[in-house]
């Protein structure tokens, strides 16, 4: 077995290769960016002992984009908008590392519970629901990219 063949048996071919690439260029992209990224910004987050705070962020950003699909509005948006609100209480509240954490500790399960709420209340597709709790890389779209990049 060679090369050629391993290339006929996934892609259909090596000619067939630059179209499935086309596919997915996007989300390599998209994969890029947040590398880069993750990787710049993992330090400074590390360096202030601030793990559990982006996690906490996360879990509001994961409820404000469920509150955004069950209204109807742009899921994105929604997640932007649940961040801002966890970093703003994070930053008002918990002045202190040690008041910080109990903050989060206490807006985590709020957020997941919020999201898992309204993922139940919807009744839309159930892989639009599925895929707001996992992800969906494969789905960039060039405006999303565009708002990744200058995000």
């Amino acid at each position: 077995m060679n090369w050629s063949d391993v290339g006929d048996a996934l892609f259909g071919g090596v000619s067939q290769y630059g179209a499935i690439l086309e596919l997915v260029q996007n989300s390599v992209y998209a994969g890029a960016v947040l590398g880069l990224v993750g990787g710049l910004i993992g330090v400074f987050v590390m360096q202030r002992d601030m793990a559990f705070a982006v996690h906490g962020i996360s879990e509001l950003s994961f409820a404000g984009a469920a509150v955004a699909l069950l209204v109807g509005a742009d899921v994105v948006s929604g997640s932007i908008v649940g961040s801002l609100i966890a970093a703003a209480l994070i930053g008002v509240l918990g002045a202190r590392a040690r008041d910080r954490n109990s903050i989060i500790g206490v807006l985590m399960p709020f957020g997941l519970g919020v999201g898992i709420l309204c993922l139940s209340l919807y009744n839309g597709r159930s892989a639009t629901r599925f895929s707001l709790l996992t992800g969906q890389i494969v789905s960039v779209q060039s405006g999303q990219l565009g708002w990744l990049v200058v995000i």
